[in-house]
C-alpha cells in the first residue's frame, strides 16, 4: 500500500499534526488535527514496514484503528 521510501513524509505528516493539536486552541482545527493523528501514524507504521506482515503487525494495526475510533467517539461535547 505504502512505500517504506515514503515513511519519513507520514512521520513529519504525523508531527506537524501534533504539534498542531497541541499548540492550537481553535477548536476546529483541534478537532481536525486530533482526527488526522492516528491515521498518519498507522500510515507511517505500515510504509515503515516494507511488506513485513505477522501477528504483531496486525495485532499493532488493530489497536491504532481501535485508538482512532475512541479517540473519535470522545471528541462529543457530552
Amino acid at each position: 500500500m505504502f512505500r517504506r521510501r515514503t515513511a519519513h513524509w507520514w512521520l513529519a505528516a504525523y508531527l506537524v499534526a501534533s504539534l498542531v493539536n497541541v499548540f492550537v486552541s481553535v477548536r476546529v482545527v483541534d478537532m481536525t488535527s486530533k482526527t488526522l493523528l492516528m491515521p498518519l501514524l498507522l500510515a507511517y507504521f505500515v510504509s515503515s514496514l516494507d511488506g513485513l506482515r505477522n501477528q504483531l503487525v496486525t495485532c499493532v494495526g488493530a489497536a491504532l484503528v481501535f485508538s482512532w475510533a475512541g479517540d473519535l467517539l470522545l471528541m462529543g461535547d457530552g
